[in-house]
């Protein structure tokens, strides 16, 4: 059992899909009713561990639990990184370890950064704190890397003193090594810039941007589907199609694209209206005592149009009908 007396988890319990992390029961018709389940489920598809159980009590005096679930992940295609200085990017592509490139003593790389991106940033105190820490990783002593140091010289004389022992390490005084490509074996044509660098992993994962699903949780006000993302599995967050991927597909002439994900994957919906006074009928005649067509519609169109009425505004709707005895008269 992963729960224990009390109906929590234990901590470092492996939880799965739909695996109860909190067991308890509510009345719902006062205190004499029968209980109704309503336990906390881990409904995420990916499975993870219960890292830590609080157990405390609120202002009432009743008690509250928060369970933490943790999951391990291996870095994969755009996942996000960035350095101490700003420097965020995704990962592009993840390499076999035999075929990143080495240097001569053998040591290969974790991250290669696009070195366009120093220039325009002017993050200067990266540079500072990589060839820094590559002298403090050969003397095995503590170095202070910051570039707010006190006097304005203080700073240059920094960086040539980490270039003097990095020389008398027998490295390049810059920071700077050859290189050697891990698929061919060949010298890459010039000099690359490698030391030890803090880098961290930010929380923006492909894992939890990625959604694809048929049917599901739609929102009660406005009838789309709902976008709850992570707090009910992937499988049921979905994309909003905005302005700018309307523009794109009108301007390829996707109209059926468009109808097809705008309307019938959206808010489809079918109402009557009279075919005289062009308003919304409750049933399939209208007090006009004429002929209604039914027609179909955004629901969120439907909302614009109560909107509208409430404000006093009458907005009535020219059905096929009323338009061919308009054409006709």
């Amino acid at each position: 059992m992963k729960l224990d007396s009390r109906g929590i988890i234990r901590e470092g319990s492996v939880v799965c899909e739909n695996d109860v992390i909190i067991r308890k029961t509510i009345r719902r018709d006062g205190k004499n009713s029968e209980r109704v389940d309503s336990s906390v489920v881990h409904k995420l598809e990916e499975t993870g561990f219960v890292d830590k159980v609080y157990i405390t009590k609120n202002a009432e005096g009743n008690t509250l639990v928060k369970v933490r679930v943790g999951f391990i992940r291996l870095p994969i295609m755009g996942d996000k990184f960035a350095s101490r200085h700003a420097q965020k990017g995704t990962c592009g592509i993840v390499l076999p370890e035999a075929d990143m490139p080495f240097t001569s003593q053998g040591i290969r790389p974790d991250i290669i950064i696009n070195p366009h991106a120093i220039p325009s940033r002017m993050t200067i105190a990266h540079l500072i704190e990589c060839v820094t820490s590559k002298k403090a990783a050969l003397t095995g002593k503590f170095e202070d890397a910051t570039p707010f140091q006190d006097s304005e010289g203080q700073m240059v004389r920094h960086i040539e003193q980490v270039g003097t022992a990095l020389h008398s390490h027998g490295f390049q005084s810059r920071g700077e090594e050859a290189m050697y490509s891990g698929m061919t074996g060949e010298m890459l044509t010039g000099t690359v810039f490698i030391g030890p660098t803090y880098y961290q992993r930010l929380k923006h994962m492909v894992m939890d941007k990625r959604s694809a699903r048929d049917r599901g949780p739609m929102q009660n006000f406005t009838r789309q589907p709902a976008n709850d993302g992570r707090k009910n599995g992937t499988r049921y967050s979905s994309i909003k199609v905005g302005t700018m991927e309307n523009d794109v597909a009108a301007s390829q002439g996707a109209q059926a694209f468009l109808r097809d994900r705008l309307l019938y994957s959206s808010d489809y919906y079918q109402t009557e209206v009279c075919d005289t006074c062009g308003m919304f009928c409750a049933g399939s005649t209208c007090k006009c005592n004429t002929t209604t067509s039914t027609i179909t519609m955004p629901y969120a169109f439907k909302l614009v149009h109560n909107n509208i009425t409430a404000m006093q505004i009458k907005a009535s709707l020219r059905t096929h009908s009323r338009r061919c005895e308009e054409e006709e008269e």
